[in-house]
């Protein structure tokens, strides 16, 4: 019964999807007749990548792959005072020679595409985004500590095969302008495995889930939001799993910021998650940072102590630094997979101009999955360094060097560096 309700769930989002396309299209080709305009933009770049990989004996990319990539992309976006599409597809074709190919092979890398479309009216806001893509997990980069997770990035190794994902968000907002107003929301996650070694846990699964909420506007610094919400995990070979979730939170506008207070729990299978936590945020000229502390009760009644910092700054025009940003996060996790993890990550990054030409970027984080119930951690750790030259105002050339780690407690250690060299191109059409 649960699958079917999954199965129905899901052809209704890709009708609103569809009839939400369906809609948006014919306002967006009239977009570069009000204040906004049209910008196509094609994206050439060329790749040379070598890749050496020491991990466990059973790896099979153990040893150096080259790489030599044609990268394509394409975006389009169109945009008014109160509309805005965007579309961007990326596509790769790449000759590669390593310990896991017969020779010199040639085949498609990491095809992607995206859509989405935003209205804004006076008084309500809908938007829609979808995402689909296929990746090479031998040479995914398991760690992105400066995006949210994937989740399924613990899992990740680089044995080889593919994952191909498809993601669908839409959110309607309505009575904006007024002290009380509502939103709806629905979100789809899908991910399928190919071609996996048999040592691999990965499993292809589902996760569909419906949200409704409401703000309440106390006063003009105080807001109140309390919202409902009921999930679906489908995981290849395990029963369907339902959950409902109900989060009430207090927001205190400052002068310099915002107090938050924020209280959630879910409900799946009769176990139950509780999460209580308050932050606080600056919002200064030139720095915007954030903090916050909570507590964490899992499905095991195990309590976990949470928070998350997040800092960034922008210096001065007179200084060869551009961006400086921070992040540490801890937090107990589970939507779309049954397993429970406790997720710590820490990240820094900052560019430094060199030359008026040319600048230099480093990155660097760290992520420590622990599962709940057994206790098994995964830790990765990325340092990344990468120099960008502009040969001319339309070539760039760029190199860089990254070094990556993936540590499970069960298991020997996978270390990974890779040197890349690449120049790219960027033509624009405006209307």
């Amino acid at each position: 019964m649960s699958k079917h309700i999954s199965k129905r769930t899901m052809r209704h989002v890709a009708l609103c999807g569809g009839l939400v396309s369906s809609v948006a299209l014919p306002f967006t080709a009239f977009a570069q007749n009000d204040d906004g305009g049209f910008l196509m933009t094609l994206r050439l770049a060329e790749r040379l990548i070598s890749r050496d990989v020491d991990g466990p004996e059973t790896t099979p990319t153990n040893g150096t792959t080259t790489k030599a990539t044609t990268d394509l992309g394409l975006a389009i976006s169109s945009e008014t005072r109160t509309q805005m599409l965007t579309f961007d597809l990326n596509a790769g074709y790449s000759f590669a020679d390593g310990p896991d190919t017969d020779g010199v092979e040639g085949a498609f890398t990491d095809p992607n595409v995206r859509l989405s479309y935003r209205q804004i009216a006076a008084a309500s806001a809908i938007t829609v985004s979808a995402f689909a893509s296929r990746t090479d997990l031998d040479a995914a980069t398991t760690l992105d500590v400066s995006q949210s997770l994937e989740a399924d990035f613990a899992e990740l190794t680089q044995d080889g095969g593919t994952r191909d994902r498809f993601r669908f968000d839409a959110k309607l907002t309505l009575r904006d302008d007024a002290p009380f107003g509502l939103n709806f929301a629905v979100k789809v996650d899908d991910y399928r495995y190919n071609d996996l070694p048999d040592i691999s846990t990965l499993t292809d699964f589902t996760y569909v889930q419906l949200s409704t909420g409401a703000r309440f506007d106390i006063n003009p610094v105080m807001q109140a939001n309390l919202g409902l919400s009921y999930a679906e995990t489908d995981n290849s070979g395990s029963d369907t799993i339902g959950s409902f979730g109900i989060d009430a939170g207090l927001v205190l506008t400052q002068p310099n910021g915002q107090i938050t207070l924020d209280l959630a729990t879910t409900k799946a299978d009769g176990d139950g998650q509780i999460h209580l936590s308050a932050g606080r945020s600056y919002q200064l000229e030139n720095t915007t940072a954030s903090f916050g502390l909570g507590v964490s009760q899992a499905t095991t009644d195990d309590i976990f102590m949470t928070g998350e910092a997040a800092l960034k700054h922008t210096f001065g025009d007179e200084s060869p630094f551009g961006t400086l940003t921070a992040s540490a996060d801890r937090r107990l996790t589970r939507e779309g997979r049954t397993d429970e993890d406790v997720v710590t990550s820490l990240s820094v990054g900052t560019s430094y101009a060199l030359t008026p030409v040319a600048s230099l970027r480093l990155s660097a984080g760290y992520v420590q999955s622990e599962d709940v119930i057994t206790g098994d951690t995964v830790d990765f750790s990325q340092a990344a360094l990468a120099v960008t030259y502009a040969l001319n105002p339309d070539w760039t050339a760029n190199a860089g060097v990254a070094m990556q780690s993936r540590d499970p407690s069960d298991d020997a250690a996978t270390d990974t560096t890779t040197l890349s060299l690449g120049i790219s191109r960027a033509f624009d059409l405006r209307r």
